[in-house]
């Protein structure tokens, strides 16, 4: 069974190594394939060189696009076109900013069993309180998240 991770990126090249070496150090599970989008969608498609070196390394096919189209809206269409190619179980996204836990798989796997869901989000819970870098330390997706207790 085949797992798409997409991302698309747009001029931030650190973060996107950042969280493509976090996907690469994920817990795997013996049945599922993972193979992994990411698309450009900067003018120069800056990100090529970066990713293409390591690629070398990585445990897990990188497939990688340029959308020259500005907007993550042309960028998740173009993930989509290709992982039609790869006709994957599921499909994710990622942002390119983010890392991920290396016991996801799992925990998405173990949630679709028990759950039978066609769609599962989780909690983005910031590394650092200043990590998105916005001058004044405030974090503004936390408009968007549900507060969760820590267990």
């Amino acid at each position: 069974m085949t797992l798409a991770i997409c991302i698309c990126t747009y001029n931030r090249n650190l973060s996107l190594i950042r969280c493509l070496k976090s996907i690469n150090k994920l817990h795997l599970i013996s049945n599922i394939k993972i193979k992994i989008i990411v698309v450009d969608n900067s003018n120069k498609y800056i990100s090529l060189k970066l990713v293409k070196k390591l690629k070398k390394s990585f445990k897990y096919k990188i497939i990688q696009l340029h959308e020259k189209r500005r907007g993550v809206v042309y960028a998740r269409n173009k993930c989509l076109n290709e992982a039609k190619k790869i006709n994957p179980k599921f499909i994710c996204f990622f942002d390119d900013d983010c890392t991920v836990d290396r016991f996801w798989v799992k925990n998405v796997f173990k949630i679709l069993k028990s759950t039978n869901a066609k769609i599962i989000t989780g909690p983005q819970l910031p590394l650092k309180k200043n990590h998105l870098n916005y001058p004044d330390g405030s974090n503004y997706s936390q408009i968007f998240e549900k507060k969760y207790k820590k267990s």
